[in-house]
């Protein structure tokens, strides 16, 4: 049971020194492959909990003072065997939380592109909502548009629409919102 252990304790340090480093790749480079691999280690975790629960349990039952299986001279190494598969546990525990945080970051990332994304396409929609709105009420062909009849009424319009454009996003840049 010593040699379960300590292999336990190998492949959980082994994985936990992935864990670790997924945080700081999720900071840096937020990728659909980094989820998988973050999804991967959460069910490797999980399957591990479960070979090590036990073991835990049989190991604390064996190493009780009032269990008279073994004599006095196993009694510090079950001691020591107990220890050891509380560490695991601990470790897998740790491990478990770890995972969760670095799955909770990458969403937490992925979901401040998207706001970035969502903030540039709303103000840019906010800005061509009057301009669209203008070149349509220009567009519809009416015989008596006044304006029309100038030769200066393009340009003007265009310097109108330039106008609001620009507006708008000088507003937009003070309030923050660029």
């Amino acid at each position: 049971m010593d040699s379960v252990v300590e292999n336990y304790i190998r492949v959980i340090e082994a994985l936990g020194e992935r864990i670790e480093e997924l945080e700081q790749e999720v900071l840096d480079n937020a990728t659909p492959d980094l989820l998988e691999e973050i999804l991967e280690y959460r069910r490797e975790m999980a399957y591990i909990r479960k070979q090590v629960r036990p073991v835990r349990e049989v190991v604390r039952l064996l190493a009780h003072p009032d269990e008279e299986l073994f004599g006095e001279d196993v009694r510090p190494h079950l001691r020591d065997l107990a220890d050891l598969t509380e560490q695991s546990c601990d470790a897998v525990d740790v491990y478990r939380e770890m995972i969760g945080d670095a799955l909770a970051t990458y969403n937490m990332v992925i979901g401040n592109k998207l706001n970035d994304v969502m903030k540039f396409l709303t103000v840019f929609a906010t800005i061509f909502i009057p301009l669209t709105f203008i070149a349509g009420v220009y567009g519809m062909n009416f015989q008596y548009m006044p304006e029309l009849r100038y030769p200066w009424s393009y340009p003007a319009l265009l310097a109108v629409m330039t106008v609001v454009a620009g507006v708008m996003l000088a507003y937009f840049k003070r309030r923050g919102w660029m």
